[in-house]
């Protein structure tokens, strides 16, 4: 299992405010549940992207909150991910999250376990299997509602999120700023929003229609 968390520029009001400022929610992302890599995808005014990847020792958490943090100003859509890699799958850098390919940048919290034999003997990970489907066969992420996993990223220019069988994800908003934080868990003293077990949401897609609290 890994750690994600996708927010709007608007949520930045609430890190270190009501939320613990980006590097500390980071840093509890990557010590609850990865530490084999991190990664980073901005989606910038007029649609462009900023994207960066890395093993621990080259991109800490820390400094990954730096560079996002340094982005809030031209940035709206913001996408962190920190790897656990699943056993039998290879933890180098070339496997950490997220991955660009055609119209998507993703990444995934999970594990495809009828797809580990297949990825192993091919020396890649399941999201990245995944992500060649959903290109070669010009699916929309709706279709990752088939599988497993949480999904989060961005195909064309919009923001997504994909939630399956109950994986990890919480939401936390606050509407009065229109300030959006989905992530895979909260520190414990964060009052966070429950979510459906599985569910498709996108950009544009009004938040308040998918909380069950």
């Amino acid at each position: 299992m890994c750690r994600i968390a996708l927010f709007n520029k608007e949520s930045f009001a609430l890190f270190g405010s009501v939320l613990p400022n980006l590097s500390e929610f980071f840093s509890f992302l990557e010590k609850k549940r990865g530490g084999d890599g991190n990664g980073f995808a901005v989606r910038t005014k007029g649609s462009s992207f900023v994207w960066k990847k890395g093993l621990p020792d080259k991109l800490p958490a820390s400094k990954a909150a730096q560079e996002m943090q340094d982005l809030r100003d031209v940035g709206e859509w913001f996408l962190f991910h920190t790897r656990k890699a699943s056993p039998g799958l290879p933890s180098d850098a070339s496997q950490v999250h997220p991955f660009k390919m055609g119209p998507y940048i993703l990444c995934m919290n999970g594990t495809e376990e009828n797809l580990i034999s297949l990825v192993s003997e091919m020396n890649i990970s399941d999201t990245q299997l995944i992500l060649t489907e959903l290109v070669l066969k010009n699916l929309p992420p709706v279709f990752l509602l088939k599988r497993k996993s949480n999904f989060a990223g961005f195909y064309g220019s919009k923001a997504f999120l994909v939630r399956n069988n109950g994986v990890d994800m919480k939401l936390y908003f606050d509407e009065s700023l229109n300030a959006v934080v989905f992530a895979s868990e909260f520190p414990e003293n964060i009052k966070a929003h429950t979510l459906p077990e599985t569910f498709y949401w996108e950009e544009g897609y009004h938040v308040k229609d998918i909380v069950t609290d």
